[in-house]
């Protein structure tokens, strides 16, 4: 009887220890791996979305929807209260969108993404028809830390995953291809192109993200991540402000 009530216990606690596994709202009932260990590895990109709406002091806003899929990228700006309101949509495609997690607790984040818009259109006067293709490059690099954050308020622990960038650096290629074409059919062809790049290093803490893990699972994460910034800029000239609210979720596979 006693065997079989430390038995009893025994499977009682590895029950609650498997059960206590489980703090993301799709993760799985129980897993022989910690999260820890789940967490780690070299994860692809695999879904992203992002929806920021950026509203500025003078009442002119934006609505920039981001989604990724796979190896297909769009994105839609929508901007409101302008002189001419637009709505402006590019596709392209995803060349590296990853994030590896390391043991050690060393995060790396590669964001390397074209964006391609075409448009056309004929001059009344010259009869001239007007291409132009406008392609972009974005690239980003961030090297960091990451860590699991402790229960705090309706947070679990273990519930949230904090990425503390020490470098991030980004950049922009934008290139764009005019061709004119006149009624005979013969063609006059134009480049242009320009990078802006911008490199930070940030002391450890200066700069972090916090995801909430709503899925923790061997080969899938699930993050989700709200946006609400402020930002208010003063001098003696007066003031502007800037503020911004979403949503961002991405869907990590490993590799």
């Amino acid at each position: 009887m006693k065997k079989l009530l430390i038995i009893l216990l025994s499977v009682g606690v590895v029950f609650t220890s498997f059960y206590s596994c489980k703090k993301g709202a799709n993760d799985p009932f129980f897993s022989f791996r910690t999260r820890k260990a789940r967490m780690v590895g070299k994860w692809d990109i695999s879904n992203y979305s992002e929806s920021i709406k950026t509203v500025y002091d003078n009442g002119e806003a934006n609505q920039r929807d981001l989604t990724i899929k796979g190896k297909k990228v769009k994105e839609t700006i929508n901007y409101i209260n302008t002189v001419h309101d637009t709505s402006i949509t590019t596709s392209g495609e995803i060349n590296d969108f990853s994030l590896n997690i390391d043991k050690d607790g060393i995060a790396d984040l590669t964001m390397n993404y074209t964006l391609t818009k075409d448009s056309s259109g004929t001059d009344d006067n010259t009869g001239l028809t007007i291409t132009t293709t406008t392609t972009r490059i974005y690239k980003t690099r961030a090297k960091g830390t990451w860590n699991f954050l402790a229960g705090i308020d309706d947070y679990k622990n273990k519930e949230r995953l904090s990425l503390v960038w020490e470098t991030y650096n980004t950049s922009i290629n934008t290139v764009v291809l005019r061709v004119i074409t006149d009624d005979n059919g013969a063609e006059t062809r134009t480049n242009y192109s320009d990078i802006t790049a911008t490199e930070h290093k940030y002391a450890n803490g200066e700069r972090a993200e916090v995801w909430k893990i709503d899925e923790l699972k061997n080969k899938e994460v699930i993050l989700m991540q709200d946006v609400n910034f402020l930002e208010v800029a003063t001098d003696t000239s007066g003031g502007t402000t800037t503020q911004q609210t979403g949503t961002k979720t991405m869907t990590l596979t490993q590799q």
